[in-house]
């Protein structure tokens, strides 16, 4: 639709600036009280914006628009949480049910129509957008399995796992993997999951994607592979720009892709073979680079600190609801899956 009509490339970004503004007016004139741990995220959130704008003034790589347009898409996935989350304090649990039923649904449909819509004008399958679709999808599928209503929406739940399937991605695989072991510890066996096993679950993940891990960051740092690359050039990049960065839209993210950052240039990306200026490929393909550079290290840091809170805040839900306590956990990991493969919370189509 966005190669048609071009506004719907800003839809996303919209939407997630509107629900902010609409809750932050919300908590305001109903006089709610902000809980603590959405004060310290906020806090975080607002380093890292500070820390991005203040290096790009300092540095001058991009121009305003798309320093502005960079900070924002680092920050707009959260921007979005907290405007859903106090919107969503109005709601009844039956209501806010309802509401991700229709969504999951939604996507479902959105994606097969995509599909075919694909296939007939451009004659090149969707599947493979699925890699960020498929996010959407099997984080909203991910409340419905943890819900009241498992065996009534079982077709919408083996509907996004197939989907997620067909994506043949290593993390959606793992996520499918994931939905299993949490539901069976959560609802089954009615444990709460502490972060000691949660490190031992990751070691799992690892051990299980070794082979990949190894293609990608080993053998692929020796044979000047993208991934490899971006990473250990952005861990060179973030050592020399210490402590602040490079500044918005510099590396690894989407506007530092589409207008071919100048730091690519500084650095001897624009002569590599797959992401150099003639090619421009893969010059999205992880997240956590395009943090350490364009906020630097404390930009790491004020990240982590963010999702620890969060993570802390998710770990309370489950003495209320063990239900809603997978469906978020779950929702949290995969998310954290992803910024490994690919831009993760930093996503443009998300």
């Amino acid at each position: 639709i966005a190669r048609i009509i071009p506004m719907f490339n800003y839809l996303d970004e919209t939407c997630a600036l509107v629900l902010f503004i609409f809750g932050f007016l919300n908590q305001v004139c109903r006089k709610r009280y902000m809980l603590k741990s959405d004060i310290i995220s906020l806090t975080c959130l607002t380093c890292l914006f500070i820390l991005g704008i203040l290096s790009s003034l300092i540095y001058g790589y991009q121009d305003v628009y798309y320093t502005l347009l960079g900070g924002f898409l680092q920050v707009k996935f959260f921007l979005l949480m907290f405007g859903i989350k106090w919107l969503a304090e109005d709601l009844t649990r039956y209501n806010i049910i309802q509401i991700v039923k229709d969504a999951c649904y939604a996507s479902l449909l959105f994606v097969i129509i995509a599909e075919m819509f694909n296939r007939l004008v451009y004659g090149v399958s969707f599947m493979y957008m699925l890699d960020t679709c498929s996010k959407v999808i099997f984080l909203t599928a991910g409340i419905i399995i943890a819900s009241y209503r498992l065996r009534n929406e079982l077709l919408l739940v083996a509907g996004g796992c197939i989907l997620l399937l067909l994506t043949e991605r290593a993390k959606a695989y793992a996520g499918i993997l994931l939905i299993i072991i949490l539901y069976v510890w959560v609802i089954k066996l009615n444990k709460k999951v502490k972060l000691s096993e949660i490190f031992l679950l990751g070691v799992g993940f690892i051990v299980l994607a070794w082979n990949k891990i190894y293609f990608y960051y080993v053998w692929g740092a020796a044979h000047n592979y993208a991934r490899a690359v971006l990473t250990m050039t952005g861990i060179k990049v973030a050592n020399e720009y210490f402590p602040l960065g490079t500044g918005f839209g510099t590396y690894a993210s989407y506007v530092a892709a589409d207008q071919y950052s100048p730091v690519y240039y500084m650095y001897g990306i624009s002569e590599h073979s797959e992401m150099g200026v003639d090619r421009q490929m893969y010059l999205m393909d992880t997240y956590w680079p395009s943090v350490m550079c364009e906020m630097g290290w404390l930009g790491v840091v004020a990240i982590i600190v963010m999702l620890f809170v969060i993570f802390m805040k998710i770990q309370s839900l489950y003495k209320n609801n063990k239900c809603i306590y997978c469906a978020c956990l779950l929702s949290f990991l995969y998310m954290i899956i992803t910024t490994f493969e690919e831009t993760g919370f930093m996503q443009p189509l998300l």
